[in-house]
């Protein structure tokens, strides 16, 4: 399993925290259920954001980059999301992606100091389902650049670009410079999970370009596709709008963590939410998943508690089906509670510690 992970130029935020513990369940679901799990996660330190971010504040890009990482780590730390078995970051996994770069020489084209893949609009509809008038919107929205009338294609994706003065950069084939973002994620996955693999994820904005792109890449050099199959997790909203940096309307971890929600409450209040679908955000749903937490914990001090065999069944049929998550906890609070005994709630607890990362009893 890959999942595109952080760059790391500003906090994550909500969002960004939605979609790591939705991955987080479906690891643990697979570990649990005996699949030898190889989960790979990277980290884009090398790319625009991160550099304009240091011009702005007049911070070293890699100081950012650093402390960021760092940052990020400590909250899904605190949030119990099980760590990636590797952590990959661009800049440690350098060489594998100027071999890549070096390999696409053959089907890339040059404009100035720049070189682009060259992509085929038939390919990309049939990855994203998208006509060639959306896909050059969409390029234009989320950084590409479809109006340089020199280009062959106007979505074509950037593979190497020459290097600001205050950029790191590196000699491949194509020239003095450094990656474009799709190149690094391919790049990344061949070195941990070989030429093709199950389960590629990130947000539900990465379709296009990023796996769009990362796939018709892969399918070009190794003629096999990038996965097998996609996990996209929807964009969560505040206040009307995607939840974004450059709109600023953001929550972060801190701001619930200052509230004084804890990590068990944090967690069911965005699991409560769909996946697969947008939701916007509101701390009245965080106050609201705090209040059925506690009662159900609550309860569980009185010994009242759903069995073992409910939860299990519950969890058996709703996460084999297309992981619903938010469901299986809405329907978990609505189980009957029954008397139990001590031993009952260690069993309850560790499974839902096992599967959901929450725990009824207090360690």
């Amino acid at each position: 399993m890959y999942v595109c992970g952080i760059t790391p130029y500003d906090s994550a935020h909500i969002g960004h925290l939605f979609t790591y513990l939705t991955f987080d369940i479906l690891n643990r679901v697979a570990r649990n259920v005996g699949a030898d799990v190889r989960y790979v996660q990277n980290v884009t330190d090398i790319d625009d954001p991160l550099f304009e971010k240091a011009r702005l504040i007049g911070v070293p890009w890699d100081e950012i980059s650093s402390k960021q990482i760092a940052k990020f780590k400590s909250a899904m730390e605190y949030l119990r999301i099980i760590p990636p078995d590797i952590y990959a970051t661009v800049t440690d996994e350098i060489d594998e992606i100027i071999e890549m770069a070096n390999s696409l020489k053959q089907m890339s084209y040059n404009i100035g100091e720049t070189s682009y893949f060259a992509t085929s609009f038939n390919d990309l509809a049939e990855f994203t389902r998208l006509s060639e008038t959306e896909l050059i919107n969409l390029s234009r929205l989320r950084g590409g650049d479809p109006d340089d009338l020199r280009k062959r294609n106007p979505v074509d994706p950037k593979i190497w670009v020459e290097s600001a003065s205050d950029e790191p950069s590196w000699k491949s084939e194509l020239g003095i410079g450094r990656p474009g973002w799709h190149i690094e994620c391919v790049a990344i996955t061949r070195k941990y999970l070989g030429n093709t693999f199950d389960v590629q994820g990130g947000g539900q904005d990465l379709v296009f370009p990023h796996h769009a792109f990362c796939d018709e890449i892969n399918r070009s050099l190794f003629g096999e596709p990038l996965a097998r199959g996609y996990l996209h997790v929807n964009l969560v909203e505040y206040q009307g709008e995607k939840m974004s940096k450059s709109l600023g309307n953001l929550v972060f971890l801190e701001d619930l963590q200052n509230m004084g929600y804890s990590a068990d409450e944090i967690r069911i209040a965005l699991l409560s939410q769909d996946w697969h679908s947008g939701w916007e955000f509101t701390f009245d749903m965080v106050a609201q998943a705090k209040a059925a937490f506690e009662k159900f914990k609550s309860d569980a001090a009185n010994s009242l508690l759903p069995s073992k065999a409910q939860i299990v069944n519950l969890m058996s049929t709703l996460l084999a089906n297309d992981l619903q998550i938010s469901r299986l906890i809405e329907e978990l609070f609505k189980l009957e509670r029954i008397p139990s005994n001590e031993n009952d709630k260690r069993e309850v607890s560790d499974l839902l510690m096992s599967i959901l990362g929450v725990s009824l009893i207090k360690e």
